[in-house]
């Protein structure tokens, strides 16, 4: 094959999956070097190209916060990918650990074990290319987790909680989506959900457009669990994907339908219809879940888009006037952060409430860094990739209000309840489109 450089951005490496295999077992090295730099806790790695048509693949490294890989990371993982040949290889990883601090890690002296958990797909490609990143950690020593198909939000939130310590390594299981390192983020998104609802039901069904991608399985467990709440139909689920779609024939990932479709187009998928579909709730997921746009058909407007934009100022709204409710709009600041795509409507709204709504570059983690800056920090791009997050001392400055003994109106408790909920529902470690839609659902 042809060596063809690539950069590493928001989205890690993609091209045509056929050009990866050594970019893949390269970045199993790379793993197990960015966390033997942490000390030896787990770092992660998706096998995905989001929404990117079948031909393609790509693979993106979690840091070990369970956010996006340091930027000095990003540089080194391109350098390694361009070095020729294996002696090449070598050299650059012995530079790597030189410059990371941990010259002595190739020569396992004293260097703490490496631990990588990894998750891949659903194209048909994604297996091959997953096991050749795991044969890539093992080689330079790492404990490895390979947690099967999973949703890309998460692969960052089991990295997430093992760096917390709310997971134990021991406890993550070799599997797919229903194995036992998920059945804590599903009980901790469905037990948001439900104290957000407080009670009640949604009305009408919940119609999740999964783009023939991960997002089907991935919210399985939810459409079960959720039904005495929530009435959940997948459409474009990837089980109705022949051969992962590798003919041609039949439905393929991402075509004609899906988050990127649906909201750069500004059309509906394929599969609905504007007359049976008037009133319906719609939410579609992206190829890995990790963005989010609702859409209805309105009787006189027609096709009617809750882009990313939207949602943040949803959020924004619910959140200040939970934090006005129980009286900690002024020891707790939030902010919006959006990008120079955002929609100006929706910036001047948002600005009229007197919330903050900082400008940040264009991508995902430049409105990730600045929105950390805040005790609340809301970002979404348009295309519907964000989240809210929370710092772990204003969750902990509520908690330890609600427990205080105060006298609280019920007003106040029912705010406080739910802002911890909506912390716990949005996946603090990146956009995820299952907590996304919920939480949009529950408000």
């Amino acid at each position: 094959e042809g060596h063809k450089a690539l950069s590493y951005g928001t989205a890690g490496f993609r091209a045509p999956h056929f050009l990866l295999k050594s970019v893949c077992l390269r970045m199993g090295m790379m793993a197990d070097l960015r966390s033997a730099s942490l000390g030896g806790v787990p770092v992660g790695i998706m096998v995905t190209a989001s929404h990117n048509g079948i031909q393609d693949n790509g693979l993106k490294l979690s840091d070990g916060d369970g956010g996006m890989l340091h930027p000095a990371w990003e540089n080194y993982a391109m350098q390694l990918e361009r070095a020729n040949g294996g002696e090449e290889v070598v050299a650059v990883l012995r530079s790597i650990a030189k410059e990371a601090g941990i010259p002595q890690f190739l020569n396992s002296l004293n260097a703490a074990q490496p631990s990588v958990i990894i998750g891949r797909d659903t194209r048909y490609h994604s297996p091959a290319l997953s096991q050749l990143a795991v044969l890539g950690a093992e080689a330079l020593g790492a404990a490895v987790r390979d947690l099967g198909i999973v949703t890309t939000p998460q692969l960052h939130h089991v990295v997430y909680s093992v760096n917390r310590g709310e997971v134990k390594w021991s406890e993550i299981a070799d599997g797919n989506s229903g194995s036992a390192s998920l059945k804590g983020y599903y009980a901790k998104v469905e037990d948001a959900f439900r104290v957000l609802l407080k009670g009640r039901k949604c009305s009408g069904p919940l119609v999740v457009d999964c783009a023939y991608g991960v997002g089907s399985p991935g919210i399985a467990p939810l459409v079960e669990s959720l039904s005495d709440v929530l009435t959940i139909q997948v459409r474009n689920n990837a089980n109705e994907v022949e051969d992962g779609g590798s003919t041609g024939n039949g439905p393929q990932l991402n075509s004609g339908c899906g988050a990127e479709f649906v909201q750069k187009k500004r059309l509906p998928p394929a599969n609905t219809n504007v007359e049976q579909d008037v009133g319906v709730r719609f939410a579609s997921f992206d190829g890995d879940a990790d963005r989010v746009v609702y859409f209805t058909f309105h009787k006189e407007k027609g096709f009617t888009l809750l882009d990313g934009d939207k949602i943040a100022v949803l959020t924004a709204q619910f959140v200040g006037e939970e934090l006005e409710a129980c009286g900690l709009a002024d020891e707790i600041n939030m902010g919006i952060v959006q990008t120079a795509y955002a929609n100006g409507a929706a910036h001047k709204a948002v600005l009229s409430k007197g919330i903050q709504c900082p400008f940040a570059k264009t991508g995902v983690k430049y409105c990730h860094h600045k929105a950390v800056e805040y005790d609340i920090g809301i970002y979404y791009e348009a295309n519907g990739h964000g989240t809210a997050i929370f710092k772990d001392e204003v969750v902990d400055l509520i908690r330890t209000r609600m427990g205080d003994g105060s006298n609280w109106t019920e007003r106040q408790n029912l705010a406080m309840e739910r802002l911890l909920a909506t912390a716990q529902l949005y996946n603090q470690a990146v956009g995820d489109a299952t907590c996304d839609a919920l939480f949009v659902e529950s408000v």
